[in-house]
Formats: structure tokens, sequence, C-alpha cells
């Protein structure tokens, strides 16, 4: 088919390279007239997307130091986020000076080289078992990275914002003088206004994606914050969090709770780490659901150890029977439970009450820990190793607090030799002679783990 001499195809190529012309023509013409707010606006864009595929990172890292290695499907989605991640922040380095001097300063760091033997761990999957405290670590690395990131982030978002505020004030100015000089050829004023209008709509458009971004980074601090609530004490997070001192206190009241499963090895040699993840995560989630029944504060678990406190942070004189109280009603839940992936096998709990004198504070500064010392401590761990099986074994002090009201049946156990101790009159707490009474509401709960010194 020919058209006025010209085939369909010579007419299309015709068309097709006019129109390459165009647009390389304004291309060029919006990088020479604003080309620094669109090298700083796409470099911001690639930071954002970094910094998202950096969050998956520190997601996937933990899974792998708390497994002790990934499989392959693990091993895949973890390099592709990580290579993602890598591949925007060189991208966002082309694009903003800003940022290329923030980074390389970072890689220089030593948080930037311990974050690099990580990766290189990560990138050998050759970890020989799995290590919570390890994957915690990792956790802390990669939020302060990503702190950096956030930091630098709002930097380039509010310069971003200044240049833009002034290039609208300047456009309305612009728009202003341009309606008054228009008014004679009154036939191109509408379209000239059109287009103007368009462009402002657009960059005020922008300006409100820029501030959404910056809620978003407000909800993520408060994820931080909560998190960190969940580690510590709150009243002990809240002053960290304002950047305030928190000394070492003095507890003279205070009733510690130790207990382990017993027959916990031979349980874990016929189980698989999967398994064994599982079973713990069962236990502790029946423990984690009686605390809040009680004025009690859980203070760490180590491997089938858990350990509980009442009388701190906030002090009160019922530490000893909110302690009995919860311990009891541990030993009634596992009374039947068995492991669940070993229906024929009982859960069984031995557990040991002190109660004494402690200095409680916060320990370390990359990952602070409440930590609680003293005698009692290591009193009432030996409570617990010296106990029984199903049974609650207390100290004479903890028998002491709890014979001034007289609602719990205790059996003495006669002297026991206690190591490091020598001998020790010690005793069977067997249960209840009334109910418990209802404990008043807590100024605060603390359900996550926070690293004790014992």
């Amino acid at each position: 088919m020919v058209l006025f001499n010209q085939t369909i195809q010579s007419v299309i190529d015709f068309y097709t390279v006019k129109n390459t012309l165009l647009i390389k023509w304004t291309g060029a013409s919006i990088r020479k007239a604003n080309g620094h707010v669109w090298r700083q606006s796409v470099g911001y864009h690639l930071l954002i997307l970094s910094k998202e595929q950096a969050g998956i990172e520190r997601a996937l890292g933990s899974t792998f130091f708390a497994k002790g290695g990934f499989s392959p499907t693990e091993e895949y989605r973890y390099h592709t986020r990580r290579y993602l991640g890598d591949s925007y922040l060189q991208q966002s380095k082309l694009y903003s000076q800003a940022i290329q001097e923030r980074i390389d300063e970072h890689l220089n760091t030593d948080l930037g080289r311990i974050i690099e033997e990580n990766r290189g761990r990560i990138l050998r999957n050759n970890e020989s078992r799995p290590s919570v405290e390890l994957g915690e670590i990792w956790f802390a690395n990669l939020t302060s990275y990503l702190n950096i990131l956030k930091t630098l982030q709002d930097d380039v978002a509010e310069n971003l914002l200044t240049v833009i505020d002034g290039l609208s004030l300047s456009l309305q100015s612009k728009l202003t003088i341009a309606i008054i000089a228009l008014v004679i050829p009154t036939l191109l004023s509408p379209f000239i206004v059109i287009i103007i209008n368009r462009l402002v709509s657009k960059m005020q458009h922008f300006n409100i994606v820029l501030r959404s971004k910056g809620d978003d980074e407000r909800k993520e601090r408060k994820r931080t914050q909560t998190l960190l609530y969940e580690m510590l004490p709150i009243s002990i997070a809240r002053k960290l969090l304002s950047e305030e001192s928190v000394k070492p206190e003095f507890y003279n009241g205070v009733t510690l709770f130790f207990s382990d499963i017993c027959g916990f090895n031979e349980i874990v040699l016929n189980s698989s780490p999967l398994q064994i993840i599982d079973m713990m995560n069962t236990i502790y989630r029946v423990f984690d659901s009686l605390l809040g029944d009680y004025d009690v504060y859980k203070v760490e678990t180590i491997g089938d150890c858990y350990m509980v406190a009442s009388g701190l942070p906030s002090p009160n004189d019922r530490h000893a029977r909110e302690l009995s109280n919860f311990a009891l009603d541990v030993v009634g839940t596992f009374s039947t439970m068995t492991v669940p992936h070993q229906p024929r096998v009982y859960v069984t709990i031995r557990i040991g009450l002190n109660s004494g004198t402690v200095v409680a504070g916060v320990v370390g500064l990359k990952m602070p820990r409440y930590c609680i010392f003293g005698d009692t401590v290591n009193t009432a761990s030996r409570m617990m190793s010296n106990g029984a099986a199903g049974r609650i074994h207390i100290s004479e002090s903890t028998k002491l607090q709890l014979d001034r009201k007289n609602e719990f049946m205790i059996e003495s156990r006669g002297s026991v030799v206690v190591k490091g101790k020598g001998e020790m009159n010690t005793y069977w707490l067997n249960g209840r002679q009334i109910p418990p009474a209802k404990s008043p509401a807590l100024a605060f709960s603390v359900d996550e783990d926070a690293l004790s010194c014992i």
C-alpha cells in the first residue's frame, strides 16, 4: 500500500525519528533547567529503596544467626535483598554528592566493618550452631545502619523540600507577573495559566509525598521504641531514650524465681533444632501468659532456664506472695502438659525461690540489659538446682516472708547441703491455704527477654 507516494513503513520511520529527537531535546532541557532538583529527587528515591531492602536484610540476617544457617530458598531471598539494596545505594551515590560522602564515611567506621564481616559469614553459610545472641547483635548493628540511612534520608528530604518550596514561591511570583503581563494577548493567557498551574500542582503533590515519607519514619521510630520497651523496664527505657543517666539501685526486699525443665537434655537429644525451638516457644508462651496476673517482672531466659523477679523495678511488700502464687500456677499449668512432638513425654518444671537484697541496673551501651546482682540471685539458682521435679523449693528467707500471712502450705525439707553456701534449712511450697487475691495493675508490663548478670 502506498500513501502519497510513501509506504506506511517510511511514514512510521519518519515520525519515529522526529519523536525521538523531541524526547531527547525535552530531557536535556529538564536537566539543564533544573538538574539539581532532578538529581536529588532520583537519589532520594533510590536511597529509600535501598533502606527498605536493608530493613528486610536485617530480618533475614537475624533469622540466619538464630537458626544457624540458611536453606537454599532463604539464602536466595537474602542475597536478592542484599544485592538490590547495594545496587540502589550505589546508584543513589551517583546522583547525590551528599549521599556519596555520608555513605563512604560510614564504610570506614567500625560499624561498617562489622556489618561487612557478618555479611561475609552469611555469604559462606557455614555456621555451626544457632545463636539468638548473634542474631540480636546483627539486628542491633543493622538497626544502627538503618538509623544512619534514616538520618541521611531526612537531611536530603529537608534540603529538597527547601529547594522545592523556593521554586514554588518563585513560580507563584512568576505566575502573578505573567497574568498581569499577558492581559493583552487574551487568547494565549488561558493556556499559559493551565500549564503553570499543573506544574505547581505536581510540585505540591511531590511535597505531600515527601511529608508522608516523614510520617512513615516517625512510625518506624515508634516501633523501635516499642522494641526497646520490651527489652527493658519502661521506666528505664524512657530514661535511656531521653539520654538521662540510669544509676544502679539497691532493693531491700526482692524475691527471685528460677525454673528449668527436668530431662531437658534427653528431650533435646531426640529432637530436631526446629522442634526444640517450637517446644520452647510453646513453653515460654505459657509462662508469659501467666505473668500478667501478678506483680512480677520477667528478667531473662537462658536455654530452658526462666528467671522472674518481684519487688523490682517497682518495689512492693508482696514480692514473696506474688512469686509463690505465680510458681504454684506454673506447676499446676504444666502438670498435664506434654512435649508437642513427643506426646508421651510430660513437661516437668523444677522451681526455686529465694528472698533478699539485690542491686539492679543497666549494663552495656550498644545492647543495654537490665541486670541483677547479689548473693540472693545465686541462692535462688541453688534452690532450683537442688529442688525436685514438679516441686517448688524455697529458702528460709522466703518462708519467713510467707509466714507473715499464713496463706500457703509449707513443708520442711530439713537441712540441705548447698554448693557455695553449706548446710541450709529449706522447705517445699505445696499449695495455698486460701485462694490468691488479684494483684493491682502494674504501671508497665514487659514480656520480652532482658539479659541478667548472675
